[in-house]
C-alpha cells in the first residue's frame, strides 16, 4: 500500500489510505496500534513493544508487560539468525535495538507491519486479528538479498501471564502456570485465577482458557523456560537460545513461564519465503486443532487479513465528512473511528492506561 506521503514529519507520514508510516522506531513516546475484534485484543509499539489480552487488559492478560515509556522493553519479539555467520537481529526494533539497513513501521487500521533490512535478509511482519478468532497472526516474510544460499532459523518470545495485571506478587503466580508442547505446539494453562465467577469462587480455581501458540511450519525445537532462553542474568538483547544456539524442549511446572518456537529455513538466492505464527486462547483443548487446520494455510491467513482491511474500510465509509480542511477529514473519517472503535470501546486499553473498564469516566479520562 503505497501512495502519496500526507503530513510528513521528521518521524513519518500518512499514506494516501490513511495508514501511519513511521520512518525511525526512535519516536518521543511509544507510537502504538490497539487492534481488536471486540473480545481478542493486542498492542503494538513502534519498537515491538506491547501486550496481549482477551476482553479485559486487566483481569485476562495472556502476555506479561510492564509499562514503561522509556525503555519500551515488553513485548513479543521475533528473532532471524543466520545460522552460518552466526549473526542475528529481532524483526522490531526492540529487542536487539541493531542499526539496521533500513526500518519502517506502518501502523494501520487492524493491522500493523514492521519492514527491515539487515544482514542482506529482507523481512516483512504484519501482526493482525481476525474478525472472528480469539487469536493474533503474525505474517512474516523472509527473502535473501544475496547470491549464497542462507541457513537461517526463526526464533519467538513472549512471557505468559494468564490472567491478573499487574501480578505484583510474579514469583508466587508464575508457579500456578504450566505448559506442554504438543503436535506442533505451545500449551498453557495456569492453576489460579484472582477473578472472582459468578459463585463468588476465586484464587483457588483454575484459569479459564488454554493459551497456544504455534506455526504453519514444522516446529525444529521449542522451549518455555525463560532462564534457557536468556541465559542467567542475561537479557534479550542477546539471548543464549541465540548466542549458544538452539532451545532446550523443557516444558512442566515451576518454570519461569514463556512461549519460544524455532522454525528452519533454507533460502536460495533471491528468494523469498513465508512462516506463519498463531498465538491464542480457546475454552476447549479440541477447538485448537481446528484453528490450527484452518491457520497453518497461507491462503485462510490472506484471507483473514484481506478481511480484516475491508471490515475497516466499510466502516468508514457509512458515514464521513467533508470539509476544507484535508487534515480533518482524515481524522475525522478514519483514524478518530477507529482509535474511539479498536482501542476504546473494544480493546478498552492503551500504553498509557489498562483499566479494562467500561464508562465515560474510565475510557475517555
Amino acid at each position: 500500500m503505497k501512495g502519496k506521503r500526507n503530513y510528513e514529519t521528521k518521524y513519518g507520514y500518512f499514506e494516501t489510505d490513511g495508514s501511519y508510516f513511521l520512518k525511525t522506531p526512535i519516536t518521543p513516546k511509544p507510537w502504538i496500534n490497539v487492534i481488536s475484534n471486540g473480545l481478542y485484543s493486542t498492542m503494538l509499539s513502534q519498537t515491538g513493544g506491547g501486550f496481549s489480552w482477551y476482553i479485559h487488559s486487566n483481569f485476562n492478560r495472556i502476555t506479561r508487560w510492564f509499562q514503561d515509556v522509556i525503555r519500551d522493553d515488553w513485548g513479543k519479539y521475533v528473532y532471524l539468525k543466520d545460522n552460518h555467520n552466526k549473526k542475528f537481529h529481532s524483526l522490531t526494533f526492540q529487542p536487539t535495538r541493531l542499526d539496521p539497513k533500513f526500518y519502517k513501521i506502518r501502523h494501520s487500521f487492524g493491522y500493523s507491519q514492521f519492514l527491515s533490512v539487515y544482514n542482506d535478509l529482507e523481512t516483512e511482519m504484519n501482526v493482525f486479528v481476525p474478525l472472528d478468532h480469539s487469536l493474533e497472526i503474525w505474517k512474516i516474510k523472509v527473502k535473501n538479498l544475496t547470491l549464497a544460499k542462507r541457513d537461517l532459523s526463526l526464533f519467538t518470545y513472549f512471557e505468559w501471564q494468564l490472567g491478573d495485571a499487574p501480578d505484583t506478587h510474579r514469583e508466587f503466580f508464575k508457579t500456578f502456570i504450566e505448559t506442554e508442547f504438543e503436535d506442533n505446539t505451545i500449551l498453557a494453562f495456569k492453576r489460579m485465577w484472582n477473578l472472582k465467577n459468578k459463585k463468588g469462587e476465586h484464587f483457588n480455581r483454575p484459569w479459564e482458557y488454554i493459551a497456544y501458540h504455534f506455526s504453519n511450519r514444522t516446529v525444529a525445537s521449542f522451549d518455555t523456560e525463560k532462564e534457557n532462553f536468556i541465559g542467567k542474568y542475561g537479557d534479550l538483547k542477546e539471548p543464549r537460545a541465540l548466542t549458544e544456539g538452539g532451545l532446550k524442549r523443557q516444558t512442566g511446572k515451576w518454570n519461569d513461564p514463556i512461549g519460544s518456537l524455532m522454525i528452519n529455513i533454507i533460502l536460495n538466492p533471491g528468494e523469498e519465503q513465508e512462516v506463519v505464527f498463531v498465538l491464542g486462547l480457546d475454552k476447549k483443548r479440541k477447538n485448537i486443532s481446528k484453528v490450527k487446520e484452518y491457520f497453518s494455510d497461507r491462503k485462510n491467513v490472506n484471507k483473514e487479513l484481506g478481511r480484516c482491511i475491508r471490515f475497516w474500510s466499510d466502516q468508514f465509509e457509512r458515514a464521513s465528512v467533508n470539509t476544507p480542511d484535508d487534515s480533518l477529514n482524515l481524522l475525522v473519517n478514519q483514524w478518530l473511528k477507529y482509535q474511539a472503535i479498536s482501542c476504546r470501546i473494544w480493546g478498552r486499553a492503551a500504553f498509557y492506561q489498562q483499566s479494562g473498564a467500561y464508562g465515560f469516566r474510565d475510557q475517555l479520562q
